[in-house]
């Protein structure tokens, strides 16, 4: 009887005592913190789909060549394999027979669907000079834009998410045409900049309206971002840039002219793309020697005429007819043949892969990098994840499911003795 009893009072205490283990072991093993987790697009560290990339613009790629088609079409397979709405803008020009083709990339934010719906852009020109392979100008901008996409189509594997939506544009006629004439093509009508963003503009205008009236709030333009030079006097500047840019000057002059920087073009208004790429670029550098310098322009809209001709390095590329559009935008460059190799090989046929070495594409991939990244925080990018870091003191008594399921085995054992 003793024992009788002994045994069903030791039964009692066991099962008193797994009902509590449930009760405790439960939350150990469900319990999740939903905390933010440190990816950004600086976390990737592979040159190698750059590199790919680069290679897939080393050929010509002047208006009508095998290049220049096979361009258009490598640009449309990389936004479709994205899962990205595709758009083919075309335009007409002064010549009946010559038809520009811009060709954008969409990637959805999550308040693509809301009244506040935002856009940055991130864009580069495809197109060549007749007979030039254009690795760094502007087959180097080019593959920066399609790397920045794939980057932040990474965003949903890593749990992450954007609330602007982004457009990534490929400008063409930024070149002339051969056989007609020294400048491109453009309409009659066009403004200032190359033809293709002049055309780019004015379907944007209607674009944004279709988008609930959306706004364009950032633009990043890629023009050669590829030449890097530690050598000393291997970058050119003029009187003018003394005189107008003095702290770009003092910078440059300081550091023996070396052309060991990427700069960024702004205005007043451009400040903060300025300030963000700036600190992107310092954040996980690939190489801490890489340099960005900031060149600031007069003016809170359109620099003064003079400083056009005076600077025209800073004065001839997409973000043109973005400034006379008000838009906010800073361009990112090399400052193309004001360095080194580019002096002699811009629009030339020396811009070829043979003389693109192993700092030049890390050069360019941190480039890339750092627009992606400054895209992702402006745009209000987060990431979430799931993490089985128990958040209840059960957890010390049960920090596996197998634990768990141990002991139950245990006190079922010890009921059928």
């Amino acid at each position: 009887t003793f024992f009788k009893k002994k045994n069903l009072q030791l039964v009692d205490e066991m099962r008193l005592f797994l009902i509590t283990t449930l009760l405790l072991a439960i939350p150990s093993v469900s319990a999740f913190t939903y905390q933010n987790v440190t990816w950004t697009p600086l976390n990737e560290t592979s040159t190698d789909s750059f590199k790919d990339l680069i290679s897939r613009f080393s050929t010509a790629r002047d208006y009508g060549s095998v290049g220049y088609t096979e361009a258009q079409r490598f640009i449309e397979e990389w936004f479709t394999d994205l899962n990205m709405t595709f758009i083919r803008q075309t335009f007409d020009t002064f010549n009946d027979s010559i038809t520009g083709t811009n060709l954008i990339g969409v990637l959805p934010g999550e308040m693509s669907a809301n009244a506040t719906h935002r856009f940055y852009l991130v864009g580069a020109h495809y197109d060549t000079m007749k007979d030039n392979p254009g690795v760094t100008d502007n087959g180097s901008g080019m593959s920066a834009v399609l790397e920045i996409a794939r980057l932040l189509n990474l965003l949903a594997f890593y749990n992450c998410s954007m609330e602007y939506s982004i457009l990534f544009v490929g400008f063409d006629m930024s070149q002339p045409v051969p056989d007609f004439g020294e400048e491109p093509p453009c309409p009659l009508a066009a403004g200032i900049g190359p033809c293709g963003v002049f055309a780019f503009v004015d379907w944007l205008k209607d674009y944004l309206k279709q988008q609930n009236n959306a706004e364009l709030v950032g633009t990043f333009i890629l023009d050669s971002i590829l030449n890097y030079n530690t050598s000393l006097n291997s970058q050119i500047l003029s009187d003018n840039a003394r005189i107008l840019l003095p702290d770009y000057y003092a910078g440059v002059s300081s550091s023996g002219y070396k052309g060991d920087y990427i700069a960024g073009v702004v205005r007043a208004a451009d400040l903060t793309l300025a300030k963000t790429f700036q600190e992107s670029w310092v954040t996980k550098p690939l190489n801490e020697l890489y340099q960005f310098r900031q060149v600031d322009l007069v003016g809170e809209a359109d620099p003064d005429p003079n400083v056009h001709i005076q600077l025209p390095i800073f004065f001839q590329s997409e973000h043109m007819q973005l400034w006379a559009e008000n838009y906010t935008t800073m361009l990112v460059t090399d400052t193309l043949n004001e360095r080194g190799l580019q002096q002699m090989c811009a629009d030339k046929t020396c811009d070829t892969l043979e003389n693109i070495s192993e700092d030049n594409y890390q050069f360019g991939y941190q480039t890339a990098r750092a627009v992606a990244d400054s895209i992702f925080k402006l745009g209000n990018g987060n990431c979430f994840t799931n993490v089985t870091t128990p958040t209840t003191a059960a957890s010390a008594l049960f920090p596996s499911l197998f634990t768990f399921m141990l002991v139950h085995f245990v006190g079922f054992v010890l009921l059928l003795l």
